[in-house]
C-alpha cells in the first residue's frame, strides 16, 4: 500500500487546515497539486477532491508519484464569501510573491496576503520535498450556468489534457487577467491550469472537477485505467455547451468593474452565450451596458464580489 492520507477539513484549533490530503509517495512519479477554494465561496473543488483521496484510500490503489490537495483562501472560505479584501487569483505577481515572502510576518496584515504567502510557501515546500515532473489544478466554478472549461497559456499537459477530455479550451487570460496563481505556478517550474467546471450550487460541477482529476491523474501516468470510476474515465460530462461552441475560443475584451460601478448582470446569461454588438448586458450607476462587440459573453457576474462584469469570446477554430 502507498498512500497517505493526512489533513481534513476539521478545525485545528480555531484555523482549517490547508491540506485537505494527500496521497501516494512510496513509489517515484509526479507530483499533482489541486487547488480548491481559491475562491473561498467555491467549494466544488474541494468536495472533489475529497472524493478521489476516498477512492484512492478505499481501493488501496498504487499511485506513481503523489496527489496533494489544498485549500486556496481559508480565510474566505470560513465566511463562505469569494475573497475577504481582495481577490486571490489577481495577487500572484512575481513582485508581490517576493515582497511578501520576504516581509516580517507581523507586517503581513491583509487577509489575502497573508494567505497568498502562506500558499506560496506550502508550493515551494511540495517542490522542495518531492519529485518532479511537477503539475498544478487550480479548480473553480462561476456564478451563471457554464460548460466546463480550461483556462489556460502555453502548456503541453493542459493541451493533452483538453484533447483528452473534449473540454473547451479558453485562449487570452493572460493577457486580460494578470497575477493568476497558475501564472505564478508557471514561474516556478510547474505545468498549471485552471479548470472551471460549472455553476457554483450545482452538483455537475463537483462531477466535473472529480472528473477533471482523474483524467490528470491518468495523463501523468500515476494512476492505471481500471481503479478509475467509470463516470470519471468516460469524462461524457466535459462534453456539453450552448450554440454549438468552438472547442477553442479566445478573449477580446473585459468589462473591468471599480468599487462604485454597483454593476448588475442581466439575469439569464449562460457562459458562452451569443450576444451581438449593442445588446443591453446590464445597468451600472452611469446607466445601461452594452455589449461593445459580437462574440459570446464569458463569466457574467451573478454575484456580490468580483473585479470584472463579464468579458466576450469568440470562437477561434480548433
Amino acid at each position: 500500500m502507498n498512500r497517505r492520507m493526512v489533513g481534513s477539513l476539521a478545525e485545528q484549533g480555531n484555523r482549517l487546515s490547508r491540506v485537505i490530503g494527500q496521497a501516494g509517495g512510496a513509489v517515484e512519479g509526479p507530483t499533482l497539486v489541486v487547488v480548491g477554494a481559491l475562491h473561498g465561496n467555491e467549494l466544488a473543488g474541494v468536495k472533489a477532491a475529497k472524493r478521489v483521496l476516498a477512492h484512492l484510500e478505499e481501493t488501496s490503489a498504487e499511485i506513481r508519484g503523489k496527489i496533494i490537495a489544498l485549500i486556496g483562501n481559508l480565510s474566505a472560505m470560513r465566511r463562505g464569501t469569494r475573497f475577504v479584501q481582495s481577490d486571490l487569483n489577481r495577487l500572484w505577481s512575481a513582485d508581490r510573491v517576493h515582497t511578501l515572502s520576504t516581509a516580517p510576518d507581523a507586517t503581513v496584515t491583509v487577509p489575502e496576503e497573508i494567505e497568498l504567502r502562506d500558499l506560496a510557501r506550502t508550493l515551494a515546500e511540495i517542490a522542495r520535498d518531492s519529485s518532479g515532473p511537477f503539475a498544478l489544478v487550480d479548480l473553480h466554478t462561476s456564478s451563471a450556468d457554464s460548460p466546463p472549461f480550461v483556462a489556460v497559456g502555453d502548456d503541453p499537459l493542459a493541451d493533452r489534457v483538453v484533447a483528452r477530455t473534449g473540454v473547451i479550451e479558453v485562449k487570452g487570460t493572460s493577457r486580460y487577467l494578470q497575477g493568476m496563481l497558475v501564472e505564478h505556478a508557471s514561474r516556478t517550474g510547474w505545468s498549471a491550469m485552471a479548470f472551471e467546471a460549472g455553476r457554483h450550487e450545482d452538483e455537475i460541477s463537483i462531477a466535473c472537477h472529480e472528473a477533471m482529476v482523474w483524467q490528470l491523474l491518468l495523463e501523468l501516468g500515476m494512476v492505471d485505467q481500471e481503479i478509475v470510476p467509470d463516470e470519471a474515465a468516460a469524462c461524457t460530462v466535459m462534453q456539453s455547451g450552448p450554440d454549438q461552441v468552438s472547442r477553442i475560443v479566445e478573449i477580446v475584451y473585459r468589462h473591468a468593474l471599480s468599487d462604485h460601478d454597483s454593476f448588475r448582470m442581466n439575469p439569464g446569461y449562460e457562459n458562452f452565450q451569443t450576444v451581438t454588438e449593442g445588446e443591453i448586458l446590464g445597468q451600472d450607476r452611469h446607466g445601461d451596458v452594452l455589449a461593445p462587440l459580437s462574440g459570446r459573453v464569458f463569466l457574467p457576474l451573478y454575484q456580490n464580489q468580483g473585479d470584472e462584469g463579464f468579458f466576450i469570446v469568440r470562437d477561434v477554430g480548433e
